[in-house]
């Protein structure tokens, strides 16, 4: 809501089909939202429109509050979960940047999967650099390896796997691609949702 309630907007959008449990809201950049779900904790930067998962280290658990502080030089977050102890993420690296860089998460080189709620198969679009080596692999909800979809060099461009889930139960499932370019390494991950 925009106007204290007045009308609701839906900003769901890819979130995993979880209960929220906390919110919290950037207090330097309004754009910057924050949840805390039943399987772990999500970052926006546009409003809403798309989610990513928080930062690096958070386990695939319940978070059930979130509190940012910033006094103008520290700016971070503390997410409590239940049964893993609190976690401390400093907002200057994970989501704004530093020296004054305009704030931005990387670019997603993984795209949100389709279609999300899937039964059958479901699509995971990517792309990779030239000469790039690229593992893409498949999450359950407790952070199980269930499958590797690709580990090996691609084309250059965007691409499309297909992940067809065997033996699997119906919940919320986590696609991450490492991606692997001469001694650099960067991770992109997405949500998405089986129902057999």
């Amino acid at each position: 809501t925009r106007d204290m309630g007045v009308t609701w907007e839906d900003i769901s959008s890819n979130l995993p089909d979880a209960p929220v449990n906390a919110f919290a809201v950037d207090p330097v950049d309004s754009k910057y939202l924050f949840v805390g779900t039943d399987i772990g904790a999500f970052a926006s930067t546009d409003n809403g429109g798309s989610w990513d998962i928080l930062g690096d280290g958070i386990p695939s658990v319940s978070v059930y509050d979130m509190k940012i502080f910033y006094d103008g030089n520290d700016h971070f977050l503390v997410a409590g979960t239940h049964g893993r102890s609190m976690y401390k993420l400093d907002l200057k690296d994970v989501i704004t940047g530093t020296d004054d860089q305009t704030p931005s998460l990387a670019e997603p080189r993984l795209r949100e999967p389709y279609p999300n709620p899937f039964g059958a198969e479901v699509h995971l679009p990517y792309s990779a650099p030239e000469g790039a080596t690229v593992r893409l692999e498949v999450f359950d909800g407790l952070g199980r390896l269930v499958a590797t979809l690709l580990d090996r060099t691609v084309p250059t461009g965007p691409r499309s796997a297909v992940w067809t889930p065997e033996g699997v139960a119906s919940g919320t499932y986590f696609a991450r691609l490492t991606v692997t370019a001469g001694s650099e390494t960067e991770t992109y991950t997405q949500t998405f949702v089986y129902r057999r």
